[in-house]
């Protein structure tokens, strides 16, 4: 049964094909089907020559530079992420933009076939990968100098020189040059003794990879171009804060009226996020009080106290809101996406119609924070009768639900972008939400 990829990999290899970009999935083959389906890395090798080319059809597709992964190594090779819609999975695409591999800091070896890996591929799944003789020639390199002696792929470079020997492979070169024996004596000496054979000779395969591509140089090369984390990024860390992988922290509000799933989407989307980034929920409706506001709320009902607290309600109520949007600031300063279940917008549409001085301040309030807040702003929709059947029975009417849509889209500003929640479900919503967040970082104009 064929192994169908995640879209936005099938997108991105269709793209790189059409526009001529050269490349191959190189390492790892084994694991190629899941690699493929959002399990693990992709290590995929591109000619230096099209580098431009290749970074801006990875930010087409929506794919983000993690500038801090330990796995990216100066300016050759960059982890980029992605959030696939469909799956709701991540992806990780290693760009090699040279064939290294090595150590898992500095990748200081340069496979000596680079070149070849552009022609000798097949296609599975609809993407290009290295053939078998390339991928066993730059494995059993990988064996040696990582000194992993029981890589399970050493059986089938045995079995394959063994079943198919053709006296002029890149895996027989490989063999004769870096290793200085004949296919013969490799076979018998890695079925003999293989952690012994592959000790001996590492010495040997590293000093003439280092004649062709001096290690030395290249790390401190790579050392010297490795991208620094900001100021801010290490006062957050030290603040307990975990790394954001995307190093674009955000602020995003959902709008919209009650029956829209605006707090589930708000929850959703905040775990979806969770996997690259610091995040946080935020709740800027008027449920939930803290402790000074919820003993003024409570005093509106007293008879004595009735008038002074009600006057005294929109603004006390509109600094809470503000100070949590205030919170959200600091959380996204340490680098989280926070996400915000409502927008300032809120205080203009519940003081409306207040006439005194206290509703007209906090309408004013609600309308200088909305203006400025929030980098990514959607407004949820969706039919009244929808919207109704999705709350209790009684509670609301299509009527009144029609009604403050119309306030909302009278009182939001255009920056909010409108999504339709009428015949889609939250996990849906959300999914939307976090690609249109790759698409936008990566710079893409989709």
């Amino acid at each position: 049964m064929p192994v169908i990829p995640l879209t936005v990999l099938s997108d991105l290899f269709n793209y790189l094909d059409a526009n001529q970009i050269d490349y191959s999935i190189w390492k790892s083959l084994e694991n190629f089907s899941a690699q493929t389906q959002g399990i693990g890395d992709i290590d995929v090798v591109f000619s230096k020559q099209q580098a431009t080319a290749v970074t801006e059809a990875l930010q087409i597709h929506g794919f983000v530079l993690d500038a801090r992964s330990i796995a990216t190594v100066g300016r050759e090779i960059l982890v980029y992420r992605t959030f696939d819609y469909h799956s709701r999975k991540y992806t990780t695409v290693h760009a090699h933009f040279a064939c290294r591999f090595g150590s898992k800091l500095h990748k200081e070896y340069r496979f000596p076939f680079e070149k070849l890996m552009f022609k000798s591929h097949i296609l599975q799944d609809g993407m290009k990968r290295l053939n078998d003789d390339l991928f066993y020639a730059s494995r059993l390199l990988i064996i040696s100098v990582q000194g992993k002696y029981n890589d399970p792929i050493l059986e089938r470079i045995i079995t394959q020189l063994q079943n198919n020997p053709t006296h002029n492979s890149i895996l027989e070169q490989v063999i004769e040059t870096y290793f200085s024996c004949s296919t013969e004596d490799f076979l018998h000496h890695s079925k003999s003794n293989p952690d012994h054979f592959f000790a001996s000779t590492a010495n040997k395969v590293k000093t003439t990879l280092n004649k062709e591509n001096s290690s030395d140089n290249y790390i401190k090369e790579a050392n010297f171009n490795r991208f620094r984390p900001r100021l801010i990024e290490k006062i957050a860390t030290g603040f307990g804060f975990s790394r954001n992988k995307t190093r674009k922290p955000a602020e995003i509000i959902i709008a919209g009226h009650d029956g829209t799933g605006k707090s589930t989407v708000a929850k959703k989307a905040c775990e979806l996020f969770s996997p690259v980034a610091p995040t946080k929920y935020i709740y800027l409706g008027r449920k939930e009080w803290g402790t000074i506001n919820t003993k003024i709320n409570l005093l509106r009902s007293n008879r004595i106290l009735s008038r002074p607290m009600s006057q005294l309600w929109p603004l006390s109520s509109t600094t809470e809101i503000a100070l949590r949007i205030l919170i959200g600031k600091l959380y996204k300063l340490g680098g989280a996406i926070v996400i915000y279940d409502r927008p300032a917008y809120d205080i203009c549409i519940k003081y409306e119609n207040r006439k005194n001085i206290s509703g007209y301040v906090a309408r004013k309030l609600g309308e200088f924070i909305g203006k400025r807040h929030g980098d990514y702003c959607y407004f949820l929709t969706a039919l009244p009768k929808v919207a109704v059947s999705r709350k209790p029975k009684g509670k609301y009417c299509e009527t009144s639900l029609s009604e403050l849509h119309e306030k909302y889209a009278q009182t939001l500003d255009n920056r909010y972008h409108s999504i339709d929640t009428s015949f889609i479900n939250s996990d849906e919503v959300a999914a939307q939400i976090v690609r249109q967040y790759f698409l936008n970082v990566a710079g893409s104009k989709n």
